[in-house]
């Protein structure tokens, strides 16, 4: 009996591929979507399929697995990948503007000059990914873990990290104008030449972290843990609401 119903949803894990195939190249989401809604329980594996410069947006790929996939330059515009597996995947250049990343898994993933702004990545985890160069203005990253990743000349204006995890990360000239990292944990971490311009850092841990020659004008910092931190503003005539004392 096991056996039977094993072979029933691999049965139907080769038809969500090919109904996924189908519709990239129909340009429609409207069957796998469909699909999908119908068999949430199949576990559907695409890891390392090659959808470099295709488009699937509007797609639900949630709980799908792309463990080292290829989505280079893809049009990713308002795709579900809530639970996604996205370990070690190639997300460079791709336009993921509106997405739906909530607890999806992109450790090691490569992002780097990649659209997300307005993404939702609510919990996802992004360990050791590069964004180096990546868009992420206005995303909603809240209780997001970013540790070890390269976040170097990324655009995070506007974007919430409130209760996120990003140690260790390396986030040099970042414009992080008006984000919010309200209860932010960002020890050891590099964020020196940022633009923090009306940032929020408001019981945040930045304790062994970098922000030499960065610009807090008009920031709002309070209650901050503070160990070893470097704070050199980029000018002396920046200034800060609630000086660190």
């Amino acid at each position: 009996m096991l056996l039977g119903v094993r072979s029933q949803k691999q049965g139907a894990s080769q038809e969500a591929v090919k109904l996924l195939l189908k519709g990239i190249d129909k340009h429609s989401s409207w069957d796998w979507n469909y699909w999908r809604s119908q068999h949430l329980d199949v576990a559907v594996s695409l890891s390392g399929i090659d959808l470099s410069n295709k488009a699937l947006s509007g797609f639900n790929l949630s709980h799908v697995n792309f463990a080292g996939a290829n989505f280079k330059n893809a049009q990713l515009i308002g795709t579900k990948f809530k639970f996604a597996n996205l370990t070690s995947a190639d997300l460079s250049s791709a336009n993921l503007a509106g997405a739906d990343l909530t607890f999806a898994d992109l450790r090691d993933a490569n992002l780097s000059s990649a659209n997300l702004s307005r993404t939702t990545l609510r919990f996802a985890r992004l360990h050791g990914a590069d964004l180096e160069s990546a868009n992420l203005e206005s995303t909603d990253a809240i209780q997001s873990e970013w540790n070890d990743a390269n976040l170097n000349h990324t655009n995070i204006r506007w974007t919430k990290f409130c209760g996120a995890a990003l140690i260790q990360v390396t986030a040099q000239y970042v414009n992080g104008e008006l984000a919010d990292f309200t209860g932010a944990v960002l020890d050891l971490s590099d964020f020196s030449h940022a633009n923090f311009t009306a940032t929020k850092l408001i019981a945040s841990s930045v304790q062994g972290t970098n922000f030499d020659e960065s610009s807090l004008s008009v920031a709002q910092i309070e209650n901050l843990q503070l160990d070893q931190t470097m704070i050199v503003p980029a000018s002396e005539t920046q200034r800060v609401n609630n000086p660190i004392t």
